[in-house]
């Protein structure tokens, strides 16, 4: 008997201390007054959470997770719980290894302030510094700090083999300002040859000298970058070290309003390999080349699905390809302004335009491309391209080459309005396209969508709005027993909203879900509450009909079911109504 017991504690013991730790959650101020005390006092897998206020002083500000897998996060979201740094240290600095299981989430980090006054020492991140480490930030915000580089964040790595991730941040009004060297990365920076991700970010108003949002190697996706400042290059992206391997890419984007004052690429700097992929670049200015996109010395770039308008430089007001190989396919490229090349210019290397639109902008040397310097043996090759003026319109310099291939035309492509670069039904770009190998539109609608593919950033969708109800069910003169399900289908609509109206003889008023019961239907079926039911008296018609919207319709528009129906209830009892009862409708 006692040899079992011992047996049962040898076997005991040991799953005991396998057993996995219980994860801890603690609150800041309540057990803990300080964050750093928290973080501290936590172990791997724990939670920490922070209440609403202002952290300030001594343990709120250069937090180190110290390498633990924890979790730290706000009770309420940034706009409720803020680390403010009072112009002196960072909010976090993370330079032990963390990895993805290392969290921030919802704070505001404000007032960071990192700058060296030597000239032989560099502060960098100044709200959040990651060396070595990849961490979660996701849900901040990040504004007014101050940095050497990466005024917001700052990334960098010797060993090269972190993967940080920021999401859903905005990271706004910070700058990177340094007198001694180049200040890189007004919102973030990234010196590593590996990419940070950074997606469904707001990066704006930011300053720096290079790359003003962002600076480095990034995968950015769904993020708004606007109202960026550089002094030099790269207003709202400085992009470097992407290669065919490891590319930057910049996806889903809207590149909007920034600004080089000194240099190039008023909206993306690129330089090594990059994609740029259904994005929107708007306004954007560099006092130089490259209003919108400037490209330099890239082994490969690819610029597809993306709508750039209204940018300006002195050469390319939309993009400038310096030195290097530009394929440009499937861009609506309109409004922009230069000196050469108002659409496009290209300096050296060359490049080709597939299925672009190049309408409305204005230089006065090439308004809608210009190739400067010598190109041979690169060069420019244009096909099923709409373009205005057409080839006689093209500006080249001596040894400078144009190859003008098939499908080009020379037409108003006929947007659908003012600032609205999509194709009406009537455009001449309609499957005047080529299979270019893209079967997405900047939408992210299907490619081809007609006979052929369009040429442009968008591809005609060919939109059918509701125009038809017809009732399904319950079948005209129905005796019914209990409370009906109605149900009508519909001819198209992909937002519809819907009433059913109901009425005794002779058929007005009628008495509706919408005007009386302030219901809107979304569906094809709709079933009567049994209050209604049973005050329908029994053995009288009841006539019914639908009435419904496409909400995607301007104006909104009354469509009406052709067929008024009706229905009756089965009397399973005698009722007596005075000449004064009605019923609900």
């Amino acid at each position: 008997m006692h040899w079992a017991r011992r047996v049962l504690l040898v076997v005991a013991v040991p799953l005991l201390l396998s057993s996995p730790a219980i994860a801890t959650t603690y609150y800041v101020p309540d057990d803990y007054g300080t964050i750093q005390a928290a973080l501290d006092a936590a172990t791997g897998g724990d939670t920490v959470i922070v209440r609403d206020g202002t952290y300030t002083g001594t343990g709120n500000k250069n937090l180190d997770f110290k390498g633990k897998a924890l979790t730290l996060k706000s009770e309420n979201g940034p706009d409720n719980c803020i680390i403010d740094c009072k112009g002196d240290g960072r909010g976090f600095y993370f330079h032990s290894g963390e990895v993805s299981t290392s969290i921030i989430d919802g704070f505001t980090i404000t007032n960071g302030n990192v700058c060296e006054p030597s000239p032989t020492e560099r502060g960098i991140g100044g709200a959040i510094f990651c060396n070595d480490s990849s961490p979660i930030i996701r849900n901040c915000v990040l504004t007014a700090n101050l940095a050497d580089d990466g005024g917001g964040i700052c990334f960098d790595s010797i060993h090269h083999n972190f993967s940080p991730t920021v999401s859903n941040c905005v990271i706004s009004g910070n700058s990177a300002s340094d007198i001694w060297d180049y200040h890189r990365g007004g919102g973030i920076a990234n010196f590593s040859s590996k990419a940070i991700t950074v997606n469904d970010c707001v990066i704006n108003d930011n300053v720096a000298l290079l790359g003003g949002g962002i600076y480095g190697k990034v995968i950015v996706s769904h993020s708004t970058i606007s109202g960026n400042w550089v002094a030099g290059s790269g207003g709202g992206i400085y992009s470097i070290y992407g290669s065919t391997l490891s590319p930057v890419e910049i996806i889903d984007c809207i590149i909007s309003q920034n600004q080089a004052t000194g240099e190039a690429g008023g909206g993306i700097f690129a330089m090594g390999t990059t994609f740029i992929d259904r994005c929107f670049i708007l306004g954007n200015s560099a006092v130089n080349s490259g209003g919108g996109i400037h490209c330099v010395l890239s082994s490969e770039i690819s610029i597809r699905n993306c709508n750039i308008s209204g940018n300006s430089a002195t050469d390319g007001g939309g993009i400038c390809c310096s030195d290097s190989p530009c394929p440009v396919t499937n861009c609506t490229i309109s409004d922009n302004s230069a000196n050469y090349g108002g659409g496009i210019c290209s300096i050296g290397f060359a490049g080709s335009l597939t299925n672009c639109i190049l309408w409305g902008n204005l230089a006065a040397y090439g308004p809608q491309v210009a190739l400067k310097g010598d190109s041979w043996p690169y060069p420019l090759i244009v096909s099923y391209s709409d373009v205005e003026g057409g080839e006689s319109e093209i500006h080249l310099d001596p040894s400078s080459v144009l190859w003008w291939e098939e499908g080009n035309i020379n037409a108003d492509p006929i947007f659908i309005g003012e600032s609205d670069y999509h194709l009406a039904s009537a455009s001449p770009c309609v499957d005047a396209g080529t299979d270019a190998g893209i079967y997405e539109d900047i939408d992210g609608d299907i490619r081809p969508q007609g006979a052929g593919f369009d040429i442009g950033a968008d591809e005609f969708v060919q939109i059918v709005y509701l125009s038809q109800i017809n009732l399904e069910s319950p079948i005209n003169g129905s005796t019914l027993s209990g409370p009906p399900t109605f149900t009508w289908t519909v001819d198209a609509g992909q937002d519809n909203a819907y009433a059913v109206d109901f009425s005794l003889p002779p058929f007005f008023p009628f008495w509706s879900t919408y005007e009386n019961m302030h219901e809107i239907i979304l569906t094809t079926s709709w079933t009567a509450p049994s209050w209604m039911w049973e005050r329908i008296p029994s053995g009288r018609q009841v006539y019914w009909r639908v009435r419904g919207v496409d909400r995607d319709y301007d104006p909104l528009t009354i469509v009406t079911s052709d067929e008024v129906w009706s229905f009756c209830q089965r009397s399973l009892k005698t009722r007596h109504l005075g000449s004064n009862q009605t019923p609900p409708f």
